[in-house]
């Protein structure tokens, strides 16, 4: 039996993609990637995560776009999602039911602090 958090990483750009890959699986997180919206909601419907990282601008459907996927399929996965951006997240923030929002560049410390915190919660 596995107990790791399982942690989906929705992000477009490959560079940060793997650097939160990286981090994360040293920090003891199973990790699966989408390299876009269309992927981000194809791997919600198979399966649930503890955590998403959910980038905002993201090409065919961005993170806005998955959020709104989670809202009508699984609200109270949205609870565990951290929303990481360099675009500000207006409303987002004050979208209570979101785990986290966090502005690029992020410190990676306190993103594994807060995955943790989101896993737990």
């Amino acid at each position: 039996m596995n107990d790791r958090s399982n942690v989906l990483i929705a992000e477009d750009d490959a560079s940060i993609r793997g650097l939160l890959a990286t981090i994360l699986q040293r920090s003891g997180f199973d990790v699966e990637l989408a390299v876009d919206g269309c992927q981000a909601v194809e791997k919600l419907s198979e399966q649930p995560y503890d955590v998403v990282l959910l980038d905002l601008t993201m090409p065919l459907l961005d993170g806005t776009e998955v959020i709104n996927f989670l809202l009508r399929t699984d609200p109270e996965r949205i609870r565990h999602t951290i929303v990481i951006s360099a675009r500000p997240a207006g409303t987002l923030q004050e979208m209570s039911q979101i785990c986290r929002v966090m502005a690029k560049p992020f410190d990676l410390y306190e993103l594994v602090g807060a995955v943790r915190d989101c896993a737990a919660a």
